[in-house]
Order: C-alpha cells, then structure tokens, then sequence
C-alpha cells in the first residue's frame, strides 16, 4: 500500500453548516464595523469581507520529547479584510483589518481612499 493510501480525509460533514458558520461569522464583523461607522455618522456602508485563519498546533508537555510527540491545537488567529463604500454620492471608501482575540473584536486603523 503507498504511503498516500493510508492517509485519512475527514470529510465537512455538512456544508450547510460550514457555510453558515462562516456567515454568521462574517455577519459579526460586518455589524462591527458598521457600528462603528453609525456612531461616527460617516455615510459608508460594509460591502466587502474578507476573511483569513491561520492555527498553530504544538507538542503536549507530555509528549513533546518523545519521538514522535503528540500535537494539538493551540492557538488560532483570525483576521478580516473589510471595505465600506460612500453611500451618498461622495467618492470615498475605507478598508479596516478586523483581528479576532479570543471572543473579542478589534480594529486596526482605517485607511481612507477617495476618488475623483
């Protein structure tokens, strides 16, 4: 048997879930930053988010001088690209980063464009 028969792929069991989860979690962002937005009165709507995740696995402290130790999750990171375009005639958009920590949100600083 070749080396790459014997690897396992857990299939998504539901991509309805997936999925779901992922608008649910884009839809957290979104409200974020628009809120922010609705409290400064800027006249900007969120129209695009993009999303990242990066996760790192490590050795247990039981097993991390064995010989082949065994890993686990230990941390995550999420990070969210997010552009909001002017919604009365003006030529402006923003783009936020979103950083997840934990359960909480934060926002890096905004850029500005504007348009002529």
């Amino acid at each position: 048997m070749k080396k790459q028969d014997k690897l396992k792929v857990t299939p998504i069991t539901s991509n309805e879930q997936f999925s779901s989860d992922i608008e649910a979690t884009h839809q957290q962002v979104r409200e974020f930053v628009q809120a922010y937005l609705d409290e400064r009165d800027m006249p900007l709507v969120v129209v695009y988010i993009e999303g990242t995740s990066n996760t790192r696995y490590a050795a247990t402290l039981e097993t991390k001088y064995a010989f082949k130790p065994e890993y686990i999750l230990a941390e995550v990171q999420e990070k969210f690209r997010v552009e909001a375009f002017s919604t009365r005639g003006k030529n402006m958009s923003m783009r936020f980063d979103v950083y997840v920590f934990g359960d909480k949100l934060e926002m890096g600083n905004p850029s500005v464009t504007n348009y002529y």
